[in-house]
């Protein structure tokens, strides 16, 4: 999705749209790397998509590479209307299977004349004696929504519309960028007011956010086993220092947790006994995070509280196991 929705998405809860194809689900790879027929690929590898997938046809997957040198097979599967990356390590082994979290959505560039005549009219209405650039088409909530970058007085704007007319919003559109600095590259106020707040901190990472001309400097510190970000303007001024707080986990039965996370545990475990289960908040939801031993590996399994898998890792090798 073009940034300049995000605002919107942020703000009206935008659904995730996937593309789907007619029939039986069909998906290929596109991520960075060399893409394979799916016919192509070892027995063993082909074996394992089609466990963690069997209703979808892959038609290519892609292949990387560890930091060793090894091959791991990256394919994308769309099940009960989600859309899931799975890697698989060339023995046949899952190493993870997790949601994409990233929004896909049909957006595709039109001309003004091409949206719709109550569209035209607020868009033309806001820009008044501007002009607009690009018009951006996508969806919402299975609905049609309306971007477009406009130059007003020198500066630019985007505005979104519904497809009844309806203005959600017009903002200066403002480039924001951050960037990881070194401490010593922080203006001499910043690197002071960090040296205040955190004496006796070990230093993890320093970043330096832009937004159009405005700069504000973020800093990471571990004091003792806890984790605080600090932000300041460049003369120094603090902005906020807080701490970062991880969800507080509990410890249930997997015949305390709700209906739906049981049956997708039970799904994903194929058919591995599972006892104890921990518990997360996180947005005002529950995660459950289950460890199962399958065909003598262990896996970390995290379902949502409605039963939708978030990923299923393989743990007893770390450095393979993260889905991107």
């Amino acid at each position: 999705m073009n940034k300049r929705f995000e605002c919107y998405a942020a703000v009206a809860l935008m659904s995730t749209v996937l593309l789907m194809t007619s029939g039986t689900n069909s998906w290929s790879a596109d991520a960075a790397g060399g893409k394979i027929k799916f016919a192509d690929l070892p027995a063993p590898v082909r074996k394992a998509f089609q466990e963690e997938a069997p209703q979808v046809k892959f038609e290519s997957v892609t292949e990387e590479k560890t930091e060793d040198g090894k091959p791991v097979y990256l394919g994308y599967a769309l099940l009960d209307q989600r859309t899931y990356a799975i890697r698989v390590a060339k023995d046949g082994t899952l190493i993870g299977k997790a949601l994409d979290t990233d929004v896909k959505v049909n957006e595709v560039e039109v001309e003004l004349s091409a949206a719709p005549a109550a569209v035209q009219k607020t868009l033309k209405a806001e820009t008044k004696a501007g002009t607009i650039d690009t018009v951006l088409k996508t969806t919402a909530d299975g609905k049609p929504l309306y971007g477009a970058s406009a130059t007003l007085k020198d500066k630019h704007y985007w505005l979104t519309v519904f497809e009844d007319g309806t203005l959600v919003e017009k903002r200066l559109d403002l480039p924001a960028d951050e960037v990881e600095i070194e401490f010593d590259q922080c203006p001499a106020a910043v690197r002071k007011l960090f040296k205040e707040e955190c004496e006796g901190a070990k230093l993890i990472t320093v970043a330096k956010m832009t937004e159009a001309d405005k700069s504000l400097y973020r800093l990471a510190v571990m004091f003792g086993d806890k984790t605080y970000s600090i932000t300041a303007e460049p003369d120094g001024t603090l902005l906020d220092k807080k701490l970062e707080i991880e969800p507080e986990r509990a410890v249930v039965r997997f015949a305390e947790c709700p209906s739906a996370v049981q049956k997708t545990l039970h799904a994903e475990a194929k058919g591995s006994e599972i006892d104890i289960v921990s518990k997360e908040a996180e947005d005002d939801k529950s995660l459950f995070t289950a460890e199962v031993k399958i065909a003598g590996n262990t896996y970390e399994i995290q379902v949502a509280d409605d039963g939708r898998l978030i990923y299923k890792v393989l743990s007893n090798e770390p450095e393979a196991a993260s889905p991107k």
